[in-house]
Formats: structure tokens, C-alpha cells, sequence
């Protein structure tokens, strides 16, 4: 059996309202991603965002549906 690629929808919320700022989708492991949009090797808005609003602190990441192909999983992101 062939394994399957699975993507991930998520959301980036503020840590401090809970407000969502962000919807991404990846096949990476949440926390790695999580990862990429606080170092700035992600959304350039994202990374700028937590810079300036929350002085250092993580956004939440929450994954809210999966998907089997990118295009259903882009599909879910919008």
C-alpha cells in the first residue's frame, strides 16, 4: 500500500485574543511550521506580525481539516 501525503489546514490565532490571523496549509508537522513562521523563514506578514504585536510571543497554531492531495487541501484553506 502506498502511503499517502497528508496536508494539514491551519490556523495562526493571537495568543493574547485567540483572533485568527493566518490560514496555511502544509505537509509538515505543525510545530515545525509553527517554527518557520516565528524565525521568518514563512509569510513575511506572519513573521512581521509576531515581531511587532506580540513582543515574542508565539502565535497558537491549530490544525482545523486535512486533506489527501494539495489541491483539496488548498481547496479547505480558502
Amino acid at each position: 500500500m502506498i502511503a499517502r501525503r497528508r496536508y494539514r489546514v491551519y490556523v495562526l490565532e493571537c495568543p493574547l485574543t485567540r483572533a485568527v490571523r493566518y490560514v496555511g496549509c502544509t505537509s509538515q508537522p505543525l510545530w515545525k511550521r509553527l517554527r518557520q513562521h516565528v524565525t521568518g523563514h514563512g509569510s513575511y506578514m506572519v513573521a512581521a506580525w509576531v515581531q511587532r504585536r506580540l513582543q515574542g510571543r508565539a502565535p497558537r497554531i491549530r490544525m482545523v481539516a486535512h486533506a489527501y492531495s494539495l489541491d483539496r487541501g488548498r481547496e479547505l484553506e480558502r
